[in-house]
């Protein structure tokens, strides 16, 4: 019986669990349902019913080449596609796949290679002229014909093809579109796992055996009524991801170095750790982990009988786990934890085997500790970070890497969450936009005394006379970071016309001001110079640090 160690809680209070067997075929009743289906319910169609079609009509009068025919065709109508495409192609509702007789009509009479490719305009084609394009490639794959071969005579236009494909991505909040695109994440996924790591999936989600059971029984419903074979490893929803992630990982060396930095920018890891759950099941984890050394790892009793805080860094259970020759460790991973298939080519190295434990049993930052290390006001390293406040004029072409808030959300945590960081980056933006604005009007410069003096003035900023710290409370516990910090600001509006004075003066208790330390260039930039330099550069900015006032007080110190 198939037992799996060190996944969670739940390995040595319910074994049952982890001993769930992946069921390859569903039956129901007394037979199978492969059984259950004639040859005459599958898919298959004549060569007098295609001649008879309407469609086999159609393509004579616009596109179909014949040996005998000479007569001119028809000239391309995009309504007709559009017509073909909303009759004969679009699936309406439910889960219904699309019409494989219709699309195997199209595919005889050459429907992409005579009347689609021909008449594609990156420009101006239609919606439904780029998705009768994909059925249509699909179809090719299907049918295994070379489906890329009709493309080669404009490689001019295709890539504008691509672009129009990965354009579809950003009508997520389309139900139709999302209903489609969200089912390839969806539990089907989990078919494609390798054995042992589906039973650690069940094993840390019991939840889902009963939904993945009801899930088997459904598509073998739904595929003996469309007439077909159940085979749930052939359904896109099962291949697409797995295939997706392989695809990534064959790809050249020179590519992977270029997609490295887009993936840790995005930050694809830390969003995945949505709540504070996470702390918990680590912790869970890893004494499930430590209970199993105990017991079958002689060798790792130490880490077996230490504190959790003590080796759940990368660099301390790196070190641990170096004490197992590569025969036990890769048994530890394969066969005990079951975390790499034991068929997997990289099994075989050390470090990569170190890698994916590391991975798996080191402590993530959650997401609370990640907001709480954040500043209570941005700096100048957040407002002129590119990847995180661009500076951009968005056109609206394109998707920018932002929280969305027209999508579903997974937990109330994670509606908050988002409402957050963009209220965060808005706030940032437009705190950036006004010193920008400002510090451009003080025409700051380097003095006789090798100190910075101002030849301008700007309403919104003010030099300041003199700065004093004068209080710096402990960290609290569990902390870092000083509590708070108390400093006197002293400057000077005398200067400025009435108006502008009265707008100082009306500043109170708890605003929000912000601090700036400017060190402009001896010489000014070159043109050329400025060009390249990034924004602080070319204002001398250094440091920016927001304040809340707490008290204001006048020359002669009445508050």
């Amino acid at each position: 019986m198939t037992k799996v160690y060190g996944t969670g809680a739940y390995d040595f209070k319910r074994h049952h669990v982890a001993e769930y067997p992946v069921e390859v075929q569903t039956q129901l009743g007394d037979k199978p349902v492969e059984s259950k289906l004639s040859s005459t319910q599958l898919n298959s169609i004549t060569l007098s019913e295609i001649q008879r079609d309407r469609l086999t009509k159609i393509a004579a009068a616009h596109w179909l080449k014949t040996g005998t025919e000479s007569k001119e065709k028809n000239e391309f109508d995009p309504e007709l596609v559009k017509q073909i495409y909303e009759t004969e192609l679009k699936v309406k509702g439910g889960t219904k796949p699309v019409p494989l007789q219709r699309v195997m009509i199209l595919e005889v009479s050459q429907y992409l290679e005579n009347y689609l490719w021909p008449n594609f305009d990156p420009e101006t084609a239609t919606f439904e002229h780029v998705m009768s394009m994909i059925l249509m490639i699909n179809e090719k794959f299907r049918e295994n014909v070379a489906a890329w071969l009709c493309f080669y005579d404009r490689k001019d236009v295709f890539k504008g093809f691509l672009e129009r494909v990965l354009r579809l991505k950003e009508s997520l909040e389309d139900e139709i579109v999302s209903e489609t695109v969200l089912k390839l994440g969806s539990l089907q996924s989990w078919y494609s796992l390798s054995y042992g790591r589906f039973q650690m999936e069940l094993c840390l989600n019991t939840d889902l055996i009963k939904k993945w059971k009801r899930m088997i029984k459904r598509e073998a419903k739904e595929a003996m009524k469309r007439g077909e074979l159940f085979d749930l490893s052939t359904s896109l929803e099962v291949k697409f991801l797995r295939n997706l992630i392989e695809e990534f990982l064959d790809v050249k060396f020179n590519l992977k170095l270029y997609l490295r930095p887009l993936v840790a920018d995005v930050a694809v890891v830390a969003k995945c750790h949505l709540n504070d759950e996470v702390l918990q099941s680590h912790y869970d984890r890893f004494q499930a982990f430590q209970l199993l050394v105990f017991k079958k790892i002689p060798k790792l009793r130490e880490l077996a009988l230490s504190n959790i805080g003590a080796i759940h860094k990368r660099a301390d259970l790196s070190k641990k786990l170096s004490v197992l020759s590569p025969e036990e460790l890769k048994d530890l991973v394969c066969c005990k934890l079951k975390l790499v298939s034991d068929n997997d080519p990289w099994s075989k190295r050390v470090d990569f085997l170190i890698e994916v434990m590391v991975s798996f049993f080191e402590k993530q930052q959650s997401q609370k500790e990640a907001i709480n290390a954040l500043p209570l006001y941005p700096n100048e390293q957040i407002m002129w970070d590119e990847s995180v406040v661009p500076s951009i004029n968005y056109s609206g072409e394109g998707c920018l890497a932002l929280p969305k808030l027209n999508l579903q959300f997974l937990t109330l945590h994670d509606y908050l969450l988002r409402n957050f960081n963009l209220f965060r980056l808005e706030s940032t933006y437009e705190i950036r936009e006004d010193i920008q604005e400002a510090v451009p009007h003080l025409l700051a410069y380097i003095n006789n005394e090798a100190e910075t003096a101002f030849r301008g003035w700007s309403r919104m900023a003010v030099p300041i006379k003199e700065f004093k710290i004068t209080e710096v409370k402990q960290p609290n516990i569990g902390e870092v970071k000083p509590s708070s910090v108390t400093a006197e600001v002293t400057f000077s509006i005398s200067s400025y016309k009435a108006q502008i004075r009265s707008e100082w003066n009306a500043l109170k208790e708890h605003d929000v001001l912000f601090l700036l330390s400017i060190r402009p260039s001896f010489e000014p930039l070159s043109a050329e110079e400025a060009g390249k330099a990034t924004v602080p550069q070319r204002l001398g900015l250094q440091y920016v640090r927001g304040c809340e006032i707490i008290e204001i007080r006048d020359e002669e110190e009445h508050s």
